[in-house]
C-alpha cells in the first residue's frame, strides 16, 4: 500500500469504530486515508473493546461486528513489529512498549505518528515529555 499518511494507534482505531468516543469524528477522517499500524492492532483493539463492552459502554454485537470490519479494512497496512523491537527497548524509560512500536514504526516509515486519543497526549514526538514516563524524555531521533 502506498501513499501512506500516517501511523495511527489502537485507541484512534477504537474511537473510529466506537461511536461516541472522545475524537470519533476525526478517528473516522484519519482512517479514510492509508494509515500503518502494528501488525498486532487487532488484538489491541479487541481489547478495548472487550473493556467496554464489560463496562456497558459499547454493546457486544457491535464490538464484534467492528472486529470483523476493522480486520477487512483496506486502507489500514499492518506491519510485523518484530523488527521494531531494538528501538522499542530504546524507548523503554520513556514510554511503555505497546506506545513504543507506534513510534517506532513512524520513525522506520518516515511518516507521522499520530498520538493516542485516550485523552492523553499517549506517546510524545521525539523530543516531548511523556504524561506516562514520570517526566522522562524521549531520546532524539534521526532525521
Amino acid at each position: 500500500m502506498g501513499g501512506l499518511t500516517a501511523v495511527v494507534d489502537a485507541a484512534l482505531v477504537v474511537d473510529a469504530f466506537s461511536g461516541g468516543r472522545p475524537r470519533h469524528a476525526e478517528a473516522v477522517r484519519l482512517l479514510r486515508s492509508p494509515v500503518a499500524v502494528p501488525a498486532l492492532i487487532d488484538i489491541e483493539v479487541a481489547s478495548a473493546f472487550r473493556r467496554l463492552v464489560r463496562h456497558r459502554r459499547l454493546d457486544a454485537t457491535t464490538a464484534e461486528t467492528s472486529l470483523l470490519v476493522l480486520a477487512a479494512h483496506s486502507l489500514i497496512s499492518r506491519h510485523p513489529y518484530e523488527r521494531h523491537l531494538p528501538r522499542v527497548w530504546q524507548l523503554r524509560e520513556a514510554m511503555s512498549p505497546y506506545d513504543a512500536v507506534y513510534v517506532a514504526l513512524a520513525e522506520a516509515l518516515g511518516i507521522p505518528s499520530r498520538p493516542p486519543t485516550r485523552g492523553s497526549p499517549g506517546p510524545p514526538p521525539p523530543t516531548a515529555t511523556s504524561t506516562r514516563s514520570a517526566g522522562r524524555r524521549v531520546p532524539r531521533l534521526a532525521a
